[in-house]
């Protein structure tokens, strides 16, 4: 028999840290390497899906859609550390993302 994953914990932490967020900023919703491209200057993002939220919860998305599954955390936390935003948040959202792909999967 197969065993289900319930995601409630998790959709309760990401309403947690939604109504927690002390800002709310435009969000690029879908921060992956296929939407980057290096250009002269650096990287452009292209092809967005915007959205309002958390600015860690970009930072935690990014990470939590890099392999290997046990550098997540470790890279969550240096991204939110070069984007100046609270680490601790960045984890949990890395954390809620994994799920939701676990869930999906």
């Amino acid at each position: 028999m197969a065993s289900t994953v319930s995601a409630a914990p998790s959709r309760a932490a990401a309403l947690n840290l939604c109504t927690t967020a002390g800002q709310t900023v435009l969000l690029y919703g879908d921060f992956l390497d296929k939407n980057l491209l290096r250009s002269g200057a650096g990287y452009v993002a292209i092809d967005p899906i915007p959205c309002i939220g958390d600015p860690c919860a970009d930072a935690g998305s990014f990470a939590a859609c890099h392999p290997p599954a046990t550098t997540i955390l470790q890279r969550a936390g240096t991204v939110a550390g070069q984007m100046g935003l609270d680490r601790q948040r960045a984890l949990r959202w890395a954390a809620i993302w994994v799920v939701l792909q676990a869930s999906q999967a």
